[in-house]
């Protein structure tokens, strides 16, 4: 897709600084909400480059794999670097753009402070909070690819179940997916 084709909108939106970090939270509901007709996205902040396991072309062909088994139609790697992943003015103005080019109903950011693993997942959930606000602003279209202005109704948060601190989130669901856990763990193998 090029950047001067608009795409079509999403339904729904989910965000995470790494390619696996979506499969693991929220793989399952995101299958059961393809299946449902919805049309839905991933985007990864990062390549997830470089880890002592695999290369760059092995995650990428990974990612795609996981997205052909949940079903998921669009893809995206925002490409901000991994390892130093950091919320500040550049990293929102990148995924707002995202934001503004697929004008999603609903984002799903993943949250939460994992400090036995990566401190880019509590940067990714900052990320995704100011960018929501950011893809809203008027007078600001070249900080955005000249993209419109664009306010995202609803934004939902996917907590890492290994989060540092016990939070109250101000309101809480869960998504049964007795229906695509197999394609939750497939496309977790893949």
């Amino acid at each position: 897709m090029t950047d001067d084709a608009p795409p079509e909108s999403l339904d729904v939106l989910a965000v995470a600084p790494h390619p696996d970090d979506l499969e693991i939270l929220c793989g399952g509901t995101l299958a059961k909400l393809v299946q449902q007709g919805y049309r839905v996205g991933i985007f990864d902040l990062t390549s997830g480059e470089p880890t002592p396991r695999g290369t760059h072309e092995t995650r990428k062909r990974e990612a795609e794999e996981a997205r052909r088994i949940l079903g998921v139609p669009v893809r995206v790697n925002v490409e901000l670097p991994n390892r130093v992943l950091m919320d500040g003015p550049d990293a929102r103005f990148a995924l707002a753009t995202q934001f503004r080019r697929y004008r999603p109903n609903v984002i799903i950011v993943a949250a939460g402070r994992t400090p036995a693993a990566s401190p880019d997942h509590l940067q990714g959930g900052l990320i995704g909070e100011a960018a929501r606000f950011y893809s809203q602003l008027t007078k600001w279209d070249e900080r955005f690819a000249g993209t419109a202005p664009y306010r995202v109704p609803h934004l939902v948060y996917v907590p890492f179940p290994f989060e540092a601190e016990v939070r109250h989130w101000h309101s809480q669901f869960v998504v049964d997916i007795s229906d695509t856990i197999d394609a939750k763990v497939a496309a977790l193998r893949a």
